[in-house]
C-alpha cells in the first residue's frame, strides 16, 4: 500500500511542498510532475521532508531532478526538515552535497561530519563546516 501524500502551501516568498509518508517508486512520477510543475512557476522551492518515513533511489532521483529543474531555471530549492529515513539514503548514495538543507542537526542524526559541510567550507569551534542553510539563498 502505497502511504505517499504531498501537500502545497504559499508562504508569499516561497512555495512548501510537504512530503509524507513513502516516496518510492509508486510515489515517484507524481513527485516529479509536482515538482516540475513548482519550478516551472519560477518561485523558490522548499520541500519539506520531515514526514517522510521511506524514501527509495527513485523518489530520490525525482528530488535531484527537482533540484536540476530549479538550477536550470535559476530558481532556489530547497530540503527541510529530512527525516531520519532521507538523511540515511542520502548519506549512503552520496547526494547530500547536492541539496540546501534546512532543518538538518547533524549532532541529531548520526551522520558524518560532510554532511554539514556548506558552499563557505568554513569549519567553526566543533570542526564542522558551515551548514548550506546559511548561504545567500537560502529559502526564508
Amino acid at each position: 500500500m502505497n502511504t505517499f501524500g504531498h501537500t502545497v502551501t504559499d508562504h508569499g516568498d516561497h512555495l512548501r511542498l510537504i512530503l509524507t509518508g513513502d516516496v518510492d517508486f509508486a510515489a515517484h512520477a507524481v513527485l516529479a510532475e509536482e515538482l516540475g510543475a513548482l519550478v516551472a512557476g519560477g518561485r523558490p522551492v522548499a520541500v519539506d521532508c520531515a514526514g517522510v518515513t521511506f524514501l527509495d533511489s527513485m523518489g530520490l532521483r525525482a528530488l535531484i531532478e527537482g533540484l536540476h529543474a530549479a538550477d536550470a531555471k535559476g530558481v532556489a530549492f530547497e530540503l527541510a526538515d529530512p527525516s531520519q529515513p532521507v538523511l540515511r539514503v542520502m548519506e549512503l548514495s552520496g547526494t547530500t552535497e547536492l541539496f540546501a538543507i534546512r532543518g538538518m542537526k547533524p549532532e541529531d542524526s548520526g551522520l558524518s561530519r560532510r554532511l554539514s559541510c556548506g558552499p563557505t567550507g568554513e569549519e567553526d569551534d566543533s570542526g564542522r563546516r558551515s551548514q548550506r542553510q546559511d548561504s545567500p539563498g537560502a529559502i526564508g
